[in-house]
């Protein structure tokens, strides 16, 4: 699981232009299915730490792709270029997002990598490392 999230072009590459935005959107549906089909080999262990680690994961992308979508609605119909069809406004949003929804994805493949024994997430360098400490201001609290 690890490993195979850890290979995916969207958590170790940067973003320029819309095209790579894309790209990178198709990378988190990929990951998004990887968890999914996971989950489901976990469906009798959903009080595990590694079935809810991933579920955080797969939640954070849904909420990531729902932002981009409102992000999307913004996009510009006279732009002709496959490269720059968003604003630059809806781009730099999406920046921030994706760079919120990275850290997430590391903090939560290091603990997932804890549990499977790894002190690290092995091909994971460059543009997604993160230290292991959560920013908890970037998280709603829980309803109590």
């Amino acid at each position: 699981m690890v490993i195979r999230l850890a290979d995916r072009r969207v958590l170790t590459s940067a973003e320029c232009c819309d095209d790579c935005i894309d790209q990178a959107l198709t990378s988190l549906h990929e990951i998004r299915q990887i968890i999914v089909d996971k989950q489901v080999e976990l469906a009798e262990k959903t009080d595990t730490a590694l079935f809810l680690l991933l579920d955080s994961v797969r939640y954070a992308i849904r909420q990531f792709l729902t932002f981009e979508q409102t992000l999307s609605k913004g996009a510009d119909p006279h732009q002709t270029t496959k490269s720059f069809h968003r604003s630059a406004g809806s781009r730099e949003l999406y920046f921030a997002g994706l760079e919120m929804l990275r850290a997430h994805i590391d903090r939560t493949l290091l603990q997932v990598a804890k549990i499977a024994g790894m002190d690290e997430i092995p091909g994971l360098v460059g543009r997604m490392s993160y230290d292991g400490y959560w920013q908890l201001e970037a998280y709603k609290k829980p309803r109590a």
